[in-house]
């Protein structure tokens, strides 16, 4: 993941964020909450807009059982890939 990092600080890669993510750091436990905000500060991003297509992608994701309810975030950062043509999907979302 720091290799990820350095190359993302390089502009090797675009990078763009959904506005799911700044609801999951917000989740976040402190020291981790900050440590991630500032990461992300660190970098050039542009975050995602949300859109009706990225609702409906979602929601029929869900209803097809790709991933269970409790994974409807997962699934918005999916739909928001799929709409906006990512061509790389990162989780930084585990312990």
């Amino acid at each position: 993941m720091k290799r990820l990092w350095e190359e993302i600080r390089k502009g090797t890669f675009e990078v763009f964020i959904s506005p799911v993510v700044g609801e999951e750091l917000e989740q976040c436990a402190e020291p981790k909450r900050s440590f991630l905000w500032g990461q992300l500060r660190s970098i050039q991003h542009k975050t995602l807009q949300a859109t009706d297509e990225v609702a409906e992608l979602t929601a029929q994701y869900l209803n097809a059982g790709v991933l269970r309810q409790k994974s409807f975030d997962d699934c918005q950062h999916i739909a928001y890939a799929c709409v906006y043509n990512c061509d790389i999907l990162v989780s930084w979302n585990f312990k």
